[in-house]
C-alpha cells in the first residue's frame, strides 16, 4: 500500500523531540488560496514562527505558489494535502493486530470498504484506538485516487520542490485537535454516554466541501465530506443581490449596511450545510450510543458573518470557532491578532507542519 498517511497520530507525541531543535511546514493548497504554517520545535515546546494566507485567482494557482515559496527558507520539511470527491475515510473495527497485519488485511478486502477500483486508488491506514477492552482495534482507512494524489505531485516536481508527505485534509484536522486538546476537564464532567467519555465536533467549511469530524476522547471516530461550502454562499450572494462573485466574496466577511441581505442570501445555503450536519449526529448517536456535546468550526467559510451564530442558533450545544493562539504559542514579533482573525484558514496548514 501506498503510505501517504505518515506519521501515525497515535506517534504525534514523538515528533516534539526532547533538546533540539527543528522545523516542519505545512502548506494546504486550497480552491482559493494557499494557507501556510511554520511550525519550531525546540526543548519540548513548539510555536508557530511563520504564516501566510495567500489568496489568488482561478489561474493564479501555481504562480502565486512559486512567489511564496521563493520566500521562504524550503529546508524545513513539507507536508501537503488533499480533500473532496475522489477521497474517503472508514473507520473499521478489527482484532487486535500489528499495523502492518492491518494493511495486509485491508490489501486484501479493498473493494469492500471503497466504491473505487483497486488499480485506481492510494490506500493507506493507521490504528487510531488499540486500547479497547474487547480485544478489538479502531482503524482509519483512508482512500484517495491516483490521479488526485499524482496532480498535487506534479505541481511540487515543476516547482522543483519536494514534499516529505501527502494526506488528506481530515487527517490533518484530527492531528490538531489530537495534539492539542480543546476541550476541558468540566466538558467532559458534564457530558457522557460513558464514563469518563466526551464527543465533539469539528466542521472545516471550505469553498467547496465542508469536512466534519467526530471525536471521543481526542481520538477521531467519524468523518464525513458534506458538499456544501463557502463558494455556494458566495454565488448565492451574487445572484441575490446582482453583483460579481468578486464583491459577493467581500460583502460576506464584511457586509456594512448590506448585512440583513447577505444574511438572507446565505440562510439557505446553511441550512442545508445545518441539516446535513444534524443528519450526522444523529447517525453517529444511533450507531455510537453518544452525543456530541460541543462544535468548533474552522475553515475559510467559518468567517463569513452571521455561519457561527446560524450554528449558535440552530444546536442546543456550545459552538465555538477555534482560535488558533488557544492551543499554540505563536512566536514574539507575529502579530498574533492577525493571525487569529484567519485561524479558521490555518487549521488544515497546522495539521499538516504536526506531520512533518
Amino acid at each position: 500500500m501506498k503510505n501517504f498517511f505518515e506519521p501515525h497520530i497515535q506517534n504525534l507525541k514523538n515528533l516534539i523531540p526532547q533538546g533540539r531543535q527543528s522545523r516542519s511546514l505545512g502548506l494546504d493548497i486550497g480552491a482559493t488560496g494557499i494557507k501556510l504554517i511554520e511550525i519550531e520545535k525546540k526543548d519540548a515546546v513548539l510555536q508557530i514562527v511563520n504564516w501566510k494566507v495567500e489568496p489568488y485567482g482561478p489561474d493564479e494557482k501555481s504562480q502565486s505558489l512559486k512567489a511564496l515559496l521563493s520566500n521562504l527558507n524550503l529546508s524545513s520539511p513539507i507536508v501537503s494535502a488533499i480533500s473532496g470527491k475522489g477521497t474517503l475515510i472508514r473507520y473499521v473495527d478489527l482484532p487486535s493486530m500489528s499495523p502492518s497485519e492491518a494493511r495486509q488485511s485491508f490489501l486484501l478486502e479493498i473493494d469492500k470498504y471503497f466504491p473505487f477500483p483497486q488499480d485506481q486508488i492510494y490506500v493507506d491506514c493507521f490504528i487510531v484506538d488499540n486500547r479497547r477492552s474487547d480485544k478489538k482495534m479502531t482503524v482509519l482507512v483512508a482512500a484517495a485516487k491516483k490521479d488526485l494524489i499524482d496532480q498535487k505531485v506534479q505541481i511540487f516536481t515543476e516547482l522543483g520542490i519536494s514534499i516529505k508527505a501527502l494526506t488528506l485534509n481530515s487527517v490533518a484536522i484530527d492531528n490538531v485537535f489530537y495534539f492539542f486538546p480543546s476541550v476541558e476537564k468540566k466538558d467532559k464532567e458534564q457530558d457522557s454516554p460513558q464514563e469518563g467519555s466526551f464527543a465533539y465536533a469539528v466542521l472545516d467549511i471550505g469553498e467547496s466541501v465542508s469536512s466534519l469530524n467526530i471525536l471521543v476522547n481526542q481520538t477521531p471516530v467519524f468523518t464525513r465530506d458534506i458538499f456544501v461550502g463557502g463558494g455556494e454562499m458566495t454565488r448565492s450572494v451574487s445572484n441575490s443581490l446582482g453583483i460579481s462573485l468578486a464583491e459577493a466574496e467581500k460583502l460576506k466577511c464584511s457586509p456594512g449596511e448590506k448585512l440583513s441581505e447577505v444574511s438572507s442570501a446565505t440562510e439557505s445555503v446553511l441550512n442545508h450545510l445545518i441539516s446535513e450536519v444534524r443528519l450526522s449526529f444523529d447517525y453517529f448517536a444511533t450507531e455510537k450510543n453518544a452525543h456530541v456535546s460541543k462544535i468548533f468550526l474552522t475553515g475559510g467559510a467559518s468567517l463569513f458573518v452571521g455561519v457561527t451564530e446560524a450554528f449558535v442558533h440552530q444546536f442546543d450545544i456550545p459552538v465555538h470557532r477555534w482560535k488558533i493562539s488557544e492551543v499554540v504559542k505563536i512566536a514574539e514579533g507575529l502579530d498574533v491578532v492577525e493571525i487569529d482573525k484567519n485561524s479558521g484558514q490555518l487549521a488544515v496548514a497546522l495539521g499538516l507542519a504536526l506531520m512533518g
